[in-house]
């Protein structure tokens, strides 16, 4: 088994083994049509997945955020990987609040991001780095958010290893850590921070739904683990005993769209949902996107679980 998941992007030509960038018909035109085919099917609504209703926000030019945090209050914060924002009120008033992040310009691109106890940011970077952006937001015109390198543990990334996704926060008076490594996009790896200095605890791993689509990754509730991808599919597990508390597909795909993120969010207007963010090209030019925010009720989706 371990052999086939190691090669499973894999084809075999002449007994040599190719990556998919190898492949013999990369660049013809049967490559372009399989291309063009996927791109199709991926397109394509799905009869299963719950559709989202569209929520109007107007996002700031030139923004095209990977990172959705929801934070306290029933908010969203959408977030560019070298960090450029925007904060969106959702419900009955619907501002929109830019920000900036400063003392990332020596970081890799971040890949995870989440809300701490006193307001402030937990930031991820795709070489495993812990930054922190304490207090609250300023709410100063033009005014940035000053963020530094955490005095903690160093995530058990390995060096030279990137992720593409991350999540980190504090459960239990002890940091957690979930992981998704760029060498194995479909496993979420989690680990607690030790009381041995700079040691972890593997506390277990988590196979995506859905296969190799794009995911992301958060704690919620202090209770919960997260996990979404770029399939609609969405799961949320228990830290305590890994029981299943929502499993659901959502209908996040559309022609000229990039899903980006998911995370639970608490509204005490719109009651328990789940927010989504995505890109859709721009009408005007195929290089320019513009964000979507999609939402869906978390709680009706409880029975709609799937193996």
């Amino acid at each position: 088994w371990h052999e086939e998941k190691r090669h499973a992007h894999t084809y075999t030509l002449g007994g040599r083994r190719l990556t998919e960038a190898q492949v013999p018909w990369e660049g013809t035109k049967a490559g372009a049509l399989s291309i063009a085919v996927k791109s199709l099917l991926a397109s394509m609504p799905d009869p299963d997945a719950t559709p989202l209703a569209m929520h109007q926000v107007a996002w700031p030019a030139f923004f095209e955020p990977k990172l959705l945090i929801c934070v306290e209050g029933g908010s969203v914060a959408a977030l560019t990987p070298r960090g450029f924002g925007a904060m969106a009120a959702l419900g009955s008033s619907a501002a929109v609040q830019p920000f900036r992040l400063s003392g990332l310009a020596a970081s890799a691109p971040l890949v995870g991001a989440s809300q701490v106890e006193d307001g402030g940011l937990l930031l991820i970077t795709r070489a495993g780095q812990l930054l922190g952006c304490p207090g609250q937001r300023p709410q100063a015109a033009g005014a940035a958010w000053a963020c530094r390198p955490e005095a903690r543990t160093r995530l058990p990334v390995p060096e030279g290893a990137r992720l593409v996704a991350a999540a980190a926060a504090t459960i239990g008076g002890r940091l957690h850590a979930a992981l998704v490594h760029e060498a194995e996009p479909n496993l979420v790896v989690l680990f607690a921070e030790d009381d041995e200095p700079e040691a972890w605890l593997p506390l277990g791993e988590v196979r995506l739904p859905g296969g190799h689509a794009r995911p992301t990754v958060s704690f919620s509730g202090g209770s919960d683990l997260f996990v979404a991808t770029g399939e609609g599919h969405v799961l949320r597990r228990r830290l305590s005993d890994g029981a299943t508390v929502l499993s659901a597909r959502h209908t996040v795909r559309e022609a000229g769209t990039l899903w980006q993120a998911a995370c639970p969010l608490q509204h005490p207007e719109l009651g328990t949902s789940l927010a989504h963010l995505r890109l859709r090209q721009a009408a005007i030019s195929q290089h320019a996107w513009q964000p979507e925010l999609l939402l869906a009720e978390s709680d009706a989706e409880k029975a709609a679980v799937f193996e």
